[in-house]
């Protein structure tokens, strides 16, 4: 009986093996057939944003074209506020392109920049003052810069026609968009400095990253780092974005962490977090700005960083923005920042960003002050109303780092003024703007 059973089931693997050769070819057309669609999908994703940031971009151009010829204040507030919202559709578009493996860093930061500046030159009109020549000076400069980011983009056009596709560079290098947004990256290039969220919140001193170290982490253990480190969240749905090679290559994920679509970006040497982000209202805040502050700083603690003081706040409608930096025998690292939003309803940390702690972070000789904190405070050009200097490393020109003591300084405004703790030479000074934002620096 059991040989019978053998000779039958060998008749029917034969007959199965004949099938199987037919079967096999409709899956494997299928499967191609569903891998070809996605494709196309994915390319037209791709192009979509591509067509969108090129059309936002000219757009921008334009209207700080006019901008410079513009003497009305009604004329002015509205060519900003078109402004200011042309760059939120313009980084979006770029958020999607970076998939396509392309640095936009320094670019989509720009562009971000250019929409904070429009809100707060509308702000600045809407309480009946006018531009300065300072303004108009910038507005100048960053128009400058959009004619060159349009004309660079419209190559790409020239590309797509010639039958270039997105989805042939995705996790390779992309050299068309590469080269293009590569002269805009530069250090050489001089963007214009707009709005600080903090002191120093956008200095990368240079393109080592110092504070990464370890061996590099494939997917599944980019997957088990989140799984860890957000378990408290209730993390859940994990999924692999790609790997993505700017100045740091990173390993991005999408997941739901308390109830929230969360991004989050894993430095692929070592996995350490460089990027957290999710949104949604915050209503009913019943916790201060430095509760908050408290929760932001645990929360980076779990994540691996330490020895963090708070170095900025800002309460943003209920949502607070903290900035953290690590000290060094009781001296401020401002290169090293470390910045968190926290939902201030019940504290949930909404984002992180830790680039500045990735470029920067190293074991640091300090030297040693030549001017105690009385004789920097004489350096000053005012004598009242001034804090206690405190000693911090600021970033200083490119590659170069400053010791300094920082001055908090109330006269008709709030500046910030650093004096050099070596030379007593005036380094820098930040002035707070009040906006609907919060407070900010420029």
């Amino acid at each position: 009986m059991k040989t019978k059973k053998v000779i039958i089931a060998l008749s029917i693997i034969s007959v199965l093996l004949a099938a199987g050769v037919i079967t096999l070819g409709v899956l494997y057309g299928k499967k191609n057939r569903e891998s070809g669609e996605s494709s196309a999908m994915l390319e037209n994703h791709y192009q979509q944003a591509y067509y969108t940031l090129l059309d936002e971009a000219n757009d921008m151009e334009i209207k700080l074209s006019k901008l410079t010829v513009s003497a009305g204040a009604r004329t002015q507030s509205e060519l900003l506020r078109d402004i200011s919202k042309s760059s939120e559709v313009a980084a979006n578009s770029m958020a999607a392109l970076s998939s396509a493996d392309v640095s936009l860093e320094y670019t989509m930061k720009f562009i971000n920049q250019t929409g904070d500046f429009a809100k707060y030159l509308v702000e600045l009109l809407e309480d009946g003052n006018s531009l300065s020549a300072e303004h108009k000076a910038s507005l100048a400069k960053i128009h400058e810069m959009f004619v060159t980011l349009g004309a660079e983009l419209a190559k790409v056009q020239d590309k797509i026609d010639e039958g270039y596709l997105f989805m042939d560079n995705v996790n390779n290098v992309n050299t068309t968009l590469t080269d293009i947004f590569a002269g805009l990256n530069e250090a050489s290039v001089e963007y214009p400095q707009l709005i600080y969220d903090g002191p120093f919140s956008d200095a990368l001193s240079d393109k080592e990253t110092k504070g990464l170290s370890g061996e590099d982490i494939d997917e599944e253990k980019g997957r088990l780092i989140i799984g860890e480190l957000f378990a408290d969240g209730g993390v859940r749905d994990i999924t692999f974005s790609g790997e993505w090679r700017s100045d740091i290559v990173t390993m991005n994920y999408q997941a739901t962490i308390n109830g929230l679509e969360t991004t989050v970006q894993l430095a692929k040497q070592g996995g350490s977090v460089l990027m957290v982000n999710s949104w949604r209202d915050v209503t009913d805040p019943v916790l201060s700005p430095l509760e908050c502050a408290e929760k932001g700083r645990a929360f980076l603690e779990k994540l691996g960083y330490d020895n963090l003081s708070v170095v900025w706040l800002c309460n943003d409608d209920s949502t607070v923005f903290v900035n953290f930096a690590p000290t060094l025998n009781g001296v401020i690292l401002y290169p090293d920042l470390i910045k968190v939003k926290v939902a201030a309803d019940d504290g949930d940390v909404l984002g992180v960003e830790a680039r500045n702690y990735a470029f920067n972070h190293t074991v640091r000789s300090l030297p040693e002050p030549v001017l105690t904190e009385a004789q920097a405070k004489t350096k000053l050009s005012v004598s009242e109303n001034v804090s206690v200097g405190k000693l911090c490393l600021i970033p200083f020109k490119a590659n170069s780092e400053k010791l300094c003591y920082e001055f908090v300084v109330e006269t008709a405004g709030t500046y910030y003024i650093y004096i050099d703790a070596v030379t007593g030479e005036e380094i820098n000074i930040l002035y707070v703007i009040s906006t609907t934002g919060g407070d900010k620096l420029i």
